[in-house]
């Protein structure tokens, strides 16, 4: 049983911001009609995107101080922060996605497809850093990421259909108009598309989960509380369960019930907050894993000593020592005369030792190299410390 308290905090916060949201703004959206044409433009969802997508950018930031890390994964992290801030800001300008009605607002469009994009990239930059990391060639992982990369495809062509289409767009919201039955063909290939790249990314997460889990094994270790071990595992479970395939089984949902139970289902188990939840929860197992899993060293020798003498990355005893080298020691001072004169007859021992009749270029190097390193023990000249001593030594 482990105890982590960084995702109890991460929870914390957002619970609070769920709280808050409620509390200061008691209508569920900006505008009255905001849940129709398959848009969750509520305020709680765009600024959950928005948390979400600042806490990522906190990991991303963090990984890229090392240069041990694995790049892919902070691509990874980087371009799904990117993916939610889009998907904030199309949630909360562009309400009208035409679904229903066959009217559009281009853009949403738009930045659908830049969420899209930035989305697969970030789960392509996952199976690589998985790859990497465990040195093996996964079929499995290529595979869903070659699903993951058609299903992309399938949501871009629907998109850009319906961007140039002129008759589908209008340039404000138009919530008033009755659902149709013909549906352009556009709306269903973007419809089916987005939930075909949800699906893949939650299957995606198995294959690399295994690789990861099997890679941190070989040496585990415990950053922030958890181990990275039980990161992979935790990052599976939620993904099949209360993230992306979450939004999958929602789906189906939508197709046998109609609209109104739906949204009633969703608001009332408040699915924003779940998804937003386990997607957070993920994102720091993904970081976590990222400073356990990082770059092998080519001596194998430097690195087993450097990784087994340092402290594990982020860890209580990490901490200390970042703290207690930031703190410069005070420089110790001899004050004892005796020891001074002590030092003083060595060094002129030494001094004798190397003289010799004939000045050889031999004897002056190395009369010069021993002269230099006993100025190096002393203070700078004209540094502080030196008219310190100056001053010291005159009284």
């Amino acid at each position: 049983m482990f105890v982590t308290v960084v995702p109890l905090l991460l929870t914390a916060l957002y619970v609070g911001m769920v709280v808050a949201l409620e509390y200061l703004s008691p209508s569920e959206c900006l505008d009255e009609l905001c849940q129709s044409e398959a848009v969750d433009n509520t305020i709680l969802n765009w600024a959950s995107d928005f948390f979400l997508a600042f806490w990522i950018f906190i990991f991303a930031l963090q990984l890229s101080y090392y240069k041990d890390v694995h790049k892919s994964a902070i691509v990874s992290q980087i371009f799904m922060g990117g993916a939610f801030v889009v998907a904030g800001v199309g949630n909360l300008l562009y309400p009208n996605s035409g679904i229903d009605d066959n009217h559009g607002m281009l853009g949403y469009w738009i930045v659908s497809m830049m969420f899209s994009v930035f989305f697969t990239i970030s789960g392509l930059g996952m199976a690589y850093f998985a790859l990497s990391a465990s040195e093996t060639m996964s079929l499995s992982v290529l595979s869903c990421a070659f699903l993951l990369v058609l299903s992309l495809s399938g949501f871009l062509t629907g998109s850009i259909w319906c961007a140039t289409e002129p008759d589908l767009q209008v340039d404000e919201v138009v919530d008033n108009s009755e659902p149709k039955d013909e549906i352009h063909l556009c709306f269903p290939i973007m419809n089916y598309s987005v939930t075909a790249m949800n699906f893949t990314y939650a299957l995606l997460w198995v294959p690399v989960g295994i690789l990861l889990r099997a890679a941190s094994k070989q040496r585990p270790m415990i950053i922030l509380g958890l181990p990275t071990p039980i990161a992979a595992i935790v990052a599976m479970v939620t993904q099949f369960t209360v993230c992306f395939m979450f939004l999958v089984v929602f789906f189906l949902v939508d197709l046998i019930y109609p609209k109104k139970v739906y949204y009633d289902i969703w608001n009332a188990i408040y699915g924003t907050v779940i998804y937003h939840w386990a997607m957070l929860m993920t994102l720091y197992c993904l970081h976590n894993l990222s400073y356990g899993l990082q770059l092998r060293c080519d001596d194998v020798l430097r690195c087993d000593d450097v990784c087994d003498e340092g402290p594990s990355p982020l860890s209580w005893e990490w901490w200390v020592t970042m703290v207690a080298g930031a703190v410069q020691e005070p420089k110790q001072k001899t004050t004892n005369k005796k020891e001074k004169e002590k030092e003083r007859k060595e060094f002129d021992e030494e001094i004798d030792t190397d003289s010799s009749p004939d000045d050889s270029p031999s004897n002056s190097s190395r009369y010069s190299s021993r002269n230099f390193k006993s100025h190096d023990e002393g203070p700078f000249p004209l540094s502080w410390e030196w008219w310190v001593t100056m001053v010291a030594g005159a009284v």
